[in-house]
């Protein structure tokens, strides 16, 4: 019981996702920017669908966050034992510490943009895929400042959930973006922090020279 209560203080002083508790695990990248950023995008490779059993799911996303408290704003897609298809998916916390979900549509075999872009006024988080919207958060107090960039790949509950990705067909992570509070322009940015849950069984391939990191299931 004390090293889940430790596990899931470190969850939340990282800002990894709001219901992040010893049943999340994670494989890939994030940052701290220090300031108050709008939006958070990032190109993310679909993975073939993981093999999953009743009440687990296996997904990756770009996000951008908080913590003290915790809040996020969330968007790629996501593979659910009680689903047939893989879903492109968007998640977010309102200033009640509520979280809300959309799952819809399938995404496409390849490469897509995801992006999760809050308007300064509003405060309404926008989600797009391949530069389209697909879900907001409209309806919902969203009114928090983010700070924190995201880039994973995520399994639920721990023990041998397949993480997305194989041998053959790692997810690729690239083209990291933020927006800044009062711009229009967005800052490319490298997730220079690394986490992996599962290090015996997920890998995590780096090149920060040319701008990606991929991870997949070593043994799916």
């Amino acid at each position: 019981m004390r090293l889940r209560m430790m596990l899931m203080v470190a969850l939340f002083a990282l800002g990894l996702h709001s219901f992040a508790s010893a049943d999340n695990l994670f494989d890939g990248r994030y940052k701290s920017i220090g300031s108050t950023i709008r939006g958070v995008k990032s190109s993310i490779t679909t993975s073939p669908e993981p093999d999953l059993h009743e009440g687990e799911f296996s997904c990756a996303w770009c996000m951008a966050s908080k913590h003290n408290p915790t809040r996020y704003a969330q968007a790629g897609y996501m593979m659910k034992a009680t689903e047939a298809n893989m879903k492109k998916f968007a998640e977010w916390v309102d200033t009640s510490g509520n979280w809300h979900r959309t799952l819809t549509g399938t995404p496409g075999s390849g490469d897509h943009t995801w992006e999760c872009i809050q308007d300064g006024t509003t405060k309404v988080w926008t989600f797009k895929y391949g530069g389209t919207e697909f879900a907001n958060s409209s309806g919902y107090n969203t009114n928090w400042d983010g700070c924190i960039v995201e880039f994973f790949g995520e399994v639920v509950p721990d023990g041998t959930v397949q993480m997305v990705g194989d041998s053959t067909h790692k997810v690729k992570f690239t083209t990291f973006r933020y927006l800044p509070a009062g711009c229009t322009t967005w800052t490319t940015v490298w997730p220079s922090s690394y986490r992996n849950d599962r290090p015996l069984d997920w890998g995590q391939d780096v090149s920060q020279a040319n701008g990606y990191f991929k991870i997949w299931d070593t043994t799916p």
